[in-house]
């Protein structure tokens, strides 16, 4: 059989693959779909087919013109997508880098690398196409590879830098994949470089890297409460495990805190449903407002439950956050136009190392109820 044949049909399918995961991801993210992740499938999906259109057209010397030019956007293209992860990974992943700062001075290797390819068919540098017909590799052809590894690994240096910064266990998990994103191309573009031209190896690398992209997302998906961008309770469960596991070997205190509004049914009775989301969100802002300063994870578990886990070298003064809640709670309410006002009972207990998950949650619930109980006899 026509090689040509099999390069266009996987080269087919790779482009089916591609377009039924970006429907997929569009879907799951409904209108929040990132405009640099839109652009990066609209290039991998045009690259594939202009891929597909040369492997049939090269080496037709009547068509040699539009070779050049399916070439100069194809090689075009492909100096970008590099780029474009890059500019997604800072978006997504942010964190206290350098690079967010010179981000946009960075595309000027792009440009040059663009500007080269564009003048290719005068000069012969990125690739030439001779009087058969046929593509030829230029001396500076690596350049555009050379340019997508570069980025590439920009991208998973700011995932890394993000993975160092982050808090939940689960947010390093899906970091350290977005990082993995550049192995799979990388090493199947190595292989396709130095194959003769019409291997799409390459493709496969993006294939398996933007199935990886969208693990990643569905992943954040199941950790993530969508009304208040709290971690749910997926991820306040696999945390907590993991902290109690590494407990001795850290040396801090590791405290639960378990929390409720006091007023939430009256609020829902009185105001309605949407004012009962509202004063829910208002409390998970002052949740983080009081303990993310230092450290602490806020999570969602459902209604108006929250819990917070604490890490520190001190003592908790667990009465001194409860006081500080409080009077954020309020200031959001008057805000936000709780007449009645907006409190919140917390509970805490310590882990003391010879206790197991469910008796550490049962412990932070009894000291909630024994708190509402006690401003119920004083109210």
């Amino acid at each position: 059989m026509d090689y040509r044949i099999i390069y266009v049909n996987a080269e087919a399918i790779f482009a089916v693959m591609l377009i039924i995961l970006y429907a997929l991801e569009r879907s799951n993210r409904k209108n929040h779909m990132p405009r640099k992740l839109d652009a990066l499938y609209a290039c991998f999906i045009v690259t594939i087919i202009l891929d597909s259109i040369w492997i049939i057209i090269d080496g037709q010397p009547r068509l040699r013109t539009f070779n050049m030019i399916l070439n100069v956007v194809y090689l075009s293209i492909t100096s970008f997508i590099g780029y474009l992860w890059f500019l997604y990974t800072l978006d997504m992943f942010p964190s206290r880098t350098k690079l967010q700062k010179i981000k946009y001075y960075l595309a000027i290797p792009v440009v040059l690398d663009v500007l080269i390819v564009i003048f290719s068919p005068i000069t012969g540098w990125a690739f030439t196409i001779d009087e058969s017909g046929y593509y030829q590799r230029g001396a500076l052809h690596i350049l555009s590879f050379l340019m997508n590894y570069v980025f590439t690994m920009l991208g998973s240096y700011a995932a890394l830098a993000a993975r160092k910064e982050a808090l939940l266990s689960v947010d390093k998990k899906r970091l350290a994949v977005a990082a993995f994103f550049p192995v799979p191309i990388i090493v199947l573009t190595a292989i396709q470089f130095v194959l003769p031209p019409g291997l799409p190896a390459m493709q496969g690398g993006v294939m398996i890297s933007l199935v990886l992209v969208y693990a990643t997302h569905q992943n954040v998906l199941v950790s993530r409460d969508p009304m208040t961008g709290l971690s749910n309770r997926f991820s306040f469960e696999s945390d907590l495990m993991h902290r109690m596991e590494n407990y001795r070997e850290k040396g801090t205190r590791l405290y639960l805190m378990e929390g409720d509004l006091d007023n939430l049914k009256s609020i829902n009775d009185s105001m309605g449903h949407p004012a009962g989301d509202r004063a829910i969100q208002l409390a998970s802002e002052a949740l983080s407002q009081v303990f993310s300063p230092f450290g602490s994870l806020v999570f969602r578990l459902g209604g108006d439950e929250f819990m917070v886990i604490v890490e520190t070298q001190e003592a908790l003064e667990a009465e001194a956050l409860r006081r500080q809640l409080n009077e954020v709670l309020s200031e959001k309410a008057g805000e936000g136009g709780f007449s009645m006002g907006l409190s919140m009972s917390l509970g805490a207990t310590e882990y003391q190392g010879d206790t197991d998950f469910r008796s550490l949650i049962k412990m932070a619930d009894a000291d909630l109820y024994e708190i509402k109980a006690k401003r119920k006899r004083l109210a």
